[in-house]
């Protein structure tokens, strides 16, 4: 295992990097910038090797021997450096693609792949001269090469699932096609992801390959069974990149969430975390000397952060300081390293509770159905349809906006960067709360009276006065938080990344109560005394605890057939809905033991959901649609937005949908109508930002 070993040192570029490569068995360093220059480093004293300079760079690559470089323009035209025989500054050969080229991978010194929008073209290395066209019928973003050349994997959009190795159900929006090299080019099939790919990478040795990208999980697939599923590693946020330890034991990745993730890939579990960036991380490299090289949007410069292999993960873990030495060094130990939080308790640690597979009822949505009247579930409603009302939206603006949240006063709460108070009637700030980091999660209580946020680690809880606010709770965590949810008998939930659901009170001084499962989002039942946990492993489970202040029982599971990603109760607490990966909306009725009673279709994977009286609001990344929920019929429907979706919110009274993007919030106004509409929804421009 490793852990982090100081800072590191940063190699500054004139202008934002693109991409970088480690070569010489990581000895050197190759970085392009966007105004075409590339640059060879010695990584040990930081010097700089060799240099040269093309018009423009969208894309470089740099050969694990470290002698060829190649790099791309805004042309299409690849320029090509042999470095070992003719290290000047002026390129051995070029080659035009014709068109834009979206990625370029070595295979090993001998040959060189690049992507368009139509094929993916091979050329012989240092020639460049053309071997083979794979033809594509979608647009290849990534391009990666096993070890030993014999495997080529292209991921893109619109990708042919024909020939497929393994195909989900649904539309083949995005994917990963396999190429035998050393066969002839034979195309092996393909994958198909409900979201675009971002990043592949072989394990150094070959044997595992890692795929990621905006659907927030790491995929693991053996590559020499017949690239059979290996697993899933459950991310916060999109992935751009991703890079496999010289040891073979750790995988490193980064992207929206702007930190370095470091995984133990025998337990799958978060190793520890880096210090957040400025913006999102679109690149790592973990070179075989124990140094991560990693950059970040808008970064000038490559962060070279040294890490060092430990024996075991005990050896990185905190035990209860006992002597002044010991709390000396605790607190001299660097952010990054995974802390453990050890109970007061004379028995020591909190054992978390774990779920027996015989414990509980156990509900298959397919099978365990009932049908029911919609007034026995107190759900009622005149007006089938909602409609934008005349009134003009208005748009809240921030920074890393995250999500955002009603409170029961009708005022919305906004986390980003900070958390603000927004009073909607009078468009001012009631109130505005500074973090030291962006916020990963946030949470309103049902009283309205506490908010409470997460960044990196640590979880803060602020009671609402009418004059200010107080922090009432300060509590570090092992892992990075996923989501948070309050309940009204005031208990907070917190789900971590780490396969962890920690229930606080309020009121009490007491050690947390810990429920080992995997947890996509949570949500409690009005009367505060049920908590719902869509997981995050694949199998579409929902689990429900009983909570109490005795503590906390596991009660039973909901499989719904698809990855559950978020869940949340109606008013009156008799219908329980889920979100799930297949677009659907599964309602299930409380009082007659979770059974399904009705689904909702969406024609996107769900994973915002808010409701008010009998309408359910539904999200996905950029789409949105109100349900009435008594007769099962979408009530209003916006069209696809432009930015991605951050969350979404229903006023308690309805007259109200919040939206939240990156940059801005906006508030639709809603009225009843006696059909369904279409309604539109613009991204806010400067005059309308300035208005607000």
């Amino acid at each position: 295992l490793f852990r982090q070993k100081g800072n590191g040192k940063v190699l500054s570029q004139s202008s934002d990097v693109v991409t970088f490569d480690f070569g010489d068995s990581g000895r050197r360093l190759a970085i392009a910038n966007r105004e075409g220059q590339l640059s060879v480093w010695n990584v040990a004293d930081r010097e700089k090797l060799w240099s040269s300079s093309i018009s423009s760079c969208t894309t470089m690559s740099f050969s694990l021997c470290g002698k060829f470089i190649a790099a791309v323009n805004n042309e299409g035209v690849i320029h090509f450096w042999n470095l070992s025989s003719d290290p000047q500054s002026t390129p051995l050969q070029t080659f035009s693609a014709g068109s834009k080229v979206n990625a370029l991978a070595f295979s090993g010194d001998k040959g060189l792949a690049l992507s368009t929008p139509e094929k993916v073209v091979l050329l012989a290395a240092p020639s460049l001269q053309e071997v083979a066209v794979l033809p594509q019928t979608g647009d290849v973003r990534e391009l990666s090469f096993s070890p030993d050349g014999a495997f080529l994997v292209a991921a893109g959009l619109h990708v042919d699932p024909r020939s497929s190795i393994m195909v989900e159900d649904g539309d083949p929006s995005a994917g990963a096609v396999f190429w035998s090299v050393s066969d002839s080019f034979r195309r092996l099939g393909s994958m198909v992801f409900r979201q675009v790919l971002r990043v592949t990478t072989f394990r150094p040795d070959g044997k595992f390959l890692a795929l990621a990208g905006d659907n927030k999980l790491i995929t693991l697939l053996d590559v020499l069974n017949d690239f059979d599923h290996d697993g899933d590693l459950p991310c916060g946020q999109p992935v751009r990149a991703l890079a496999w330890s010289p040891n073979l034991r750790c995988l490193a990745s980064g992207g929206e969430d702007r930190m370095v993730t470091v995984w133990d890939l025998a337990s799958k579990h978060v190793l520890f975390q880096m210090d957040p960036t400025k913006d999102w991380i679109f690149k790592l490299a973990w070179s075989a000397t124990g140094l991560l090289a990693f950059s970040h949007l808008g970064a000038q410069g490559v962060r070279l952060a040294p890490l060092e292999e430990v024996q075991d993960k005990k050896e990185i873990t905190l035990e209860r300081p006992n002597t002044e030495e010991d709390l000396a060094e605790k607190e001299e130990t660097p952010q990054f390293v995974f802390l453990v939080k050890v109970a007061s308790t004379p028995g020591g640690p909190v054992e978390p509770k774990k779920v027996l597979e015989e414990e509980g009822f156990n509900v298959d949505i397919a099978r365990d159905r009932v049908d029911l009247d919609p007034l026995a579930l107190d759900l009622s409603c005149k007006n089938p349809g909602l409609q934008v009302a005349a009134q003009d939206p208005t748009y809240v603006t921030g920074h890393h906006l995250i999500s955002c949240s009603f409170t029961p006063h009708e005022t919305l709460m906004i986390a980003g960067e900070d958390i603000f108070e927004f009073e909607v009637e009078n468009r001012t700030k009631n109130r505005e709360i500074h973090l030291r980091d962006v916020a990963k999660a946030l949470a309103v209580s049902p009283c309205g009276g506490y908010v409470a946020v997460a960044n990196a680690f640590l979880v803060t809880v602020h009671r609402l006065m009418s004059k200010g606010q107080e922090a009432v709770l300060n509590q570090k965590v092992t892992s990075n938080v996923v989501c948070l949810a309050f309940s009204a008998h005031q208990f907070l939930a917190v789900g971590t990344m780490e396969k962890k659901v920690l229930v606080f009170h309020l009121e009490d001084k007491k050690e947390p109560e810990i429920l080992s499962v995997q947890v996509n989002s949570l949500c409690f039942s009005p009367a505060g005394n049920v908590l719902a946990i869509p997981g995050s492993d694949g199998s579409g489970q929902v689990s429900l605890w009983q909570v109490a202040r005795e503590g906390c029982e596991f009660a039973g599971r909901v499989n719904t057939r698809d990855v559950a990603h978020v869940a949340c109760f109606t008013e009156a607490g008799k219908v329980l809905a889920v979100g799930c990966e297949d677009s659907r909306v599964v309602l299930l009725a409380v009082e007659h033991g979770f059974k399904c009673w009705s689904e909702l279709r969406c024609n996107f994977p769900v994973h915002y959901l808010t409701v008010s009286g009998s309408f359910l609001a539904a999200g996905g990344d950029r789409d949105i649609c109100v349900f009435n929920i008594s007769s099962s019929q979408i009530a209003l429907q916006l069209p696809r937005q432009q930015e991605r979706i951050q969350g979404i919110s229903l006023s308690t009274s309805g007259s109200l949908l919040a939206c939240c993007f990156r940059g801005h919030v906006t508030l639709l106004p809603l009225e009843s109508a006696t059909e369904v509409v279409c309604a539109s929804m613009k991204v806010p421009d400067d005059k309308d930002r300035f208005k607000s």
